[in-house]
């Protein structure tokens, strides 16, 4: 998720320049070679294009990581691996953690939008409390991840420590590898979903 979330702003950002930034550079009274703007365009166009492909592939890899990892732990609702929001809750429920810590992603997506909206608001003490927040709701958000692969790492038989590696872009994707398809018989589960926690 964290990959995803990494890319999509790059691709925000690159997106932004293109449709933003050059439009209002054509309307200004300088001198632009256009000739070098294109292909400089192209090339951002290429960029954006090559990182969503990646984006996407994280994504799907991250759902099927999700799958396996809850046929494992007998957890059901396995689908919801393919839906925003409702994967963490998946997490939440492969991790045997409760379903109201959710709301710990629910809440950086709130203040996201509420932050852009206000952002060009003349209250500055209200755009900087809304920042605050918002720094505050992620960085809570990073720790229950940790918390959860912690927890997932201890219910497959491998080292706790191994859950704070996803907070590494890159590294993430291989614990997730490894506690979604070790052999099976290596590692060890905490047996079914509470029935509390069904539904």
């Amino acid at each position: 998720m964290k990959n995803y979330n990494i890319l999509s702003k790059i691709c925000i950002t690159a997106i932004s320049f293109i449709f933003l930034f050059a439009p209002s550079f054509v309307g200004a009274n300088v001198l632009i070679d256009f000739d070098k703007l294109v292909p400089f365009l192209l090339l951002m166009f290429g960029i954006f294009i090559a990182v969503s492909l990646v984006a996407v592939a994280s994504y799907i890899y991250f759902a099927v990581c999700l799958m396996f990892l809850g046929r494992k732990t007998q957890t059901p609702h396995r689908w919801m691996a393919w839906v925003p929001v409702l994967n963490f809750l998946l997490l939440c429920r492969i991790a045997r953690k409760p379903n109201w810590w959710v709301i710990f992603v629910v809440l950086p997506i709130i203040f996201n939008l509420f932050t852009f909206y206000f952002v060009s608001s003349e209250n500055v003490l209200f755009v900087l409390i809304l920042s605050l927040i918002q720094i505050l709701t992620s960085l809570a958000l990073i720790i229950i991840t940790i918390i959860l692969w912690v927890s997932v790492a201890k219910m497959r038989g491998i080292p706790a420590w191994w859950g704070f590696l996803t907070i590494i872009p890159i590294v993430s994707l291989v614990i997730m590898g490894i506690l979604a398809f070790s052999n099976k018989d290596k590692l060890k589960s905490e047996g079914p979903l509470p029935s509390s926690e069904v539904g």
